[in-house]
């Protein structure tokens, strides 16, 4: 009794900490483009533009139908870091008091980067579904009762979070489905009471589906094979465990070699294995044949993944009292290898997040927002990373979009916007070809109170444009680089 109590108190001072690290971090955080563009759909598009961008920006609804009346309402971008942050912790409180795994194993997942960082502080959709899949594992030993709420609210976080979670779901369905029948293996029996069991699942899953399928007019093609990328499962592999090294054959052995290990410790291996590797080929395959953006954010899943998959099968009792050598040791002795590697460079980030700029966006807003550049307009290029300035500012302030030739706040995810977003990226237009082409769509161009033209690229010769330096471009983000703007204003407009 006493080592329970001693337990549960060790328990609750993790999760604790956990609370206030993230917290913490996420006070400190700046918005990037990504995080920005959702909350600027939620608050300025209609439901209409919502389900009519997101099958192009290759997510399902969910997150955007929460934020959606929170910024309807005017409330700050601070909500939806709260939501995200709300959901990250009510899974890792799931992870720590519902998995039954021994805190010897919790401890250092709880402190890897992805867990500590990239899911609960930079506030995107995957928060929702490693919420679906941990409260789909703390109610998997009750998994026959199909309609429960908690399982219902588990498939719907799944299926409308992100697609990965969407793949997830789908192999959880058939794994229930391979142990229902092996309980009932009259074929004819087994299919009718499975689809019947089955059909609130179906119904959100074939849903999903529809509403995410592409459109052709953005981003992704209607095809699954978008393009045939292997090195994005290796290097997916290998970021997982060890993020903030370059992804090589060696770290790709590395990182299998630590899963192996833990799954190695399993006393049910075949079944922890089995579901292993089919949701992290459904996860690989997204990576190679659809988008991979080498960020933790996607690579981390295959950790979130790892642990559903343990607490689902057998998860890793008390191992006190086992021999040194014992095999049960081997999962939270691979974890312990890993976070020693990459602790001190996650504490790292956690310092430069609290101290430096993730993005320098919200510096360019301090200048935009100064007299006698508030209230002016504004020509932003380049378009998808000038969506980060925006939540900084009044609700009410637009951009205009050079090339793209749109005036707006977030992105369309079209073709013509991907199509600019490549050029911008490969450098195959010009500063003066963009300023040229500008020109006459403001009759005020150049004079005292015409628009501003605000930049990721410097102009060599703005006075040739009628253009003076305003503000120089900060460059002391320590993340989102490429989030830094120069700003420029009518040669007689007075400096802020």
């Amino acid at each position: 009794m006493k080592n329970l109590s001693r337990d549960i108190t060790l328990r609750w001072l993790l999760f604790g900490a956990y609370v206030v690290l993230t917290i913490w971090l996420t006070a400190n955080h700046e918005l990037w483009r990504d995080e920005a563009d959702s909350w600027l759909l939620a608050r300025d598009g209609s439901l209409l533009d919502i389900f009519k961008i997101m099958p192009d920006a290759g997510h399902p609804p969910l997150w955007y139908l929460l934020l959606k009346p929170l910024a309807s309402a005017g409330l700050s971008w601070r909500w939806m870091q709260g939501i995200n942050l709300l959901a990250m912790c009510l899974a890792t409180g799931l992870l720590i008091f519902k998995s039954g795994f021994d805190l010897i194993f919790i401890a250092p997942v709880v402190l890897s980067f992805v867990f500590s960082y990239e899911f609960p502080v930079i506030a995107r959709n995957y928060s929702l579904g490693i919420l679906g899949l941990f409260l789909y594992s703390a109610n998997y030993q009750s998994r026959q009762r199909h309609n429960s709420f908690r399982l219902l609210l588990s498939h719907t976080l799944m299926c409308f979070s992100t697609v990965h979670f969407l793949g997830l779901a789908a192999v959880l369905f058939f794994d229930r489905g391979v142990t229902d029948f092996s309980k009932n293996k009259r074929w004819v029996n087994f299919f009718r009471e499975w689809l019947k069991s089955e059909r609130i699942f179906l119904l959100l899953f074939v849903l999903s589906v529809a509403i995410l399928w592409p459109s052709g007019k953005g981003q992704f093609s209607a095809d699954f094979f978008e393009h045939f990328i292997p090195m994005n499962f290796r290097d997916s592999i290998a970021q997982s465990i060890l993020p903030f090294e370059p992804a090589t054959s060696l770290t790709f052995v590395l990182a299998v070699s630590v899963y192996a290990l833990i799954l190695a410790s399993i006393r049910e291996f075949d079944r922890t294995a089995g579901l292993f590797l089919a949701g992290a080929g459904i996860i690989g395959a997204i990576f190679v044949f659809k988008y991979y953006s080498g960020s933790p954010r996607h690579s981390g899943l295959f950790l979130v993944w790892l642990c559903a998959c343990l607490w689902m099968t057998t998860p890793t009792r008390a191992s006190a009292g086992l021999p040194l050598f014992h095999r049960r040791r081997l999962a939270p002795i691979a974890m312990w290898m890993v976070c020693a590697w990459n602790l001190p460079v996650v504490a790292s980030v956690w310092e430069l997040e609290a101290t430096g700029n993730f993005s320098d966006a919200h510096e360019a807003a301090v200048v935009l927002n100064s007299a006698p550049a508030s209230g002016r307009q504004v020509v932003c290029w380049i378009p998808r990373n000038c969506t980060a300035i925006l939540p900084y500012l009044s609700a009410d302030r637009k951009f205009w979009y050079p090339v793209v030739n749109r005036e707006g706040t977030f992105d369309f995810w079209d073709k013509k916007s991907n199509s600019v977003t490549d050029q911008a990226f490969k450098r195959s237009i010009t500063i003066d070809q963009i300023l040229t082409s500008t020109l006459s769509r403001f009759p005020n161009w150049g004079k005292k109170d015409g628009p501003l033209f605000v930049s990721n690229w410097r102009v060599p010769e703005p006075e040739k444009f009628g253009l003076k330096l305003i503000s120089p471009a900060k460059k002391s983000a320590w993340r989102i680089l490429d989030e830094s703007f120069w700003i420029y204003g009518p040669q007689e407009m007075e400096t802020p």
